[in-house]
């Protein structure tokens, strides 16, 4: 049995990976892009990275949150300079809006 999935965002992605890991339905993700991650992705325009979507990972799941940090860990850091200067990394954020994801 097969599954065709339309996008190549965390959405269609995330539910590709799930279909491998827990059934026996092949996955067959279909993007129009020529890059996977939808809306979240960074981009090189210009020699500029950009990022098309939003800058933070947020579920009031933590099922869902776990299972991103998982796949994508959070980039520790001791100070914004060290983030500034770092390659591109996922940023998750709990659900705690008080908590820093960069605290160690």
């Amino acid at each position: 049995m097969i599954a065709v999935i339309a996008g190549a965002g965390p959405a269609g992605l995330t539910a590709a990976l799930e279909l491998l890991r827990r059934s026996d339905v092949t996955p067959i993700v279909f993007e129009a892009d020529s890059l996977v991650g939808g809306i979240s992705k960074t981009v090189n325009h210009a020699g500029n990275r950009m990022d098309l979507g939003g800058h933070r990972f947020f579920s009031k799941s933590d099922w869902v949150m776990k299972w991103w940090q998982d796949i994508l860990p959070v980039a520790r850091s001791n100070s914004h300079r060290d983030m500034a200067t770092c390659e591109p990394s996922c940023c998750m954020r709990s659900k705690d809006v008080n908590s820093n994801p960069l605290a160690a």
